[in-house]
């Protein structure tokens, strides 16, 4: 190598938190595992105020997903994202609890170039599954949505960095 130049990784040696736009290689399997907490005291009214819940009311959220990518070529990859939800609800009248694995986020990844950045197209539908969409608290609305993500990343090598940059569209197929 010339003085002064770094070696870029390779496909396979790009970290984890790098695969945004990055696609796993054919064969290969990715997984990763995350949590999300929520938590609201408050919603937007349908004129867009933001307004307090009565009866001091607050909810709550733990949501833990399971996202696997696989290399169907080194360039299209196919995704799964497999989410728990755990949700609760309580004001001055009680406590109320509601769980069940939610609705399951099925796509692709398929990547146009790596250089001189990592861009890459990705559809996504999300499929209800089996859950009481009328449980206090409610876990979701049971409803078919779609989503198109443009997905954008540059490696900062030599920094042992990345950066990375997401535009999407999302349809709902009922309200939000």
């Amino acid at each position: 190598k010339a003085p002064g130049e770094e070696k870029q990784p390779s496909q396979e040696n790009i970290p984890p938190l790098e695969k945004g736009a990055w696609t796993v290689p054919k064969g290969k399997l990715y997984c990763e595992s995350y949590n999300k907490y929520y938590w609201h005291t408050s919603e937007f009214n349908k004129k867009g105020k933001k307004v307090k819940w009565a009866n001091n009311a607050k909810y709550d959220e733990i949501r833990t997903e399971l996202k696997l990518e696989y290399g169907l070529t080194d360039g299209l990859n196919a995704l799964l994202y497999l989410p728990y939800k755990q949700a609760h609800w309580r004001d001055d009248n009680g406590k109320h609890t509601t769980r069940a694995l939610v609705d399951i986020w099925t796509g692709i990844k398929y990547q146009l170039f790596r250089q001189p950045f990592a861009f890459s197209l990705q559809p996504r539908v999300k499929i209800p599954t089996n859950y009481n969409e009328n449980a206090v608290p409610s876990l979701g609305k049971r409803q078919v949505d779609a989503e198109v993500k443009c997905l954008l990343a540059k490696s900062l090598w030599s920094y042992k960095g990345y950066t990375k940059f997401e535009l999407g569209f999302r349809y709902r197929a009922e309200e939000p």
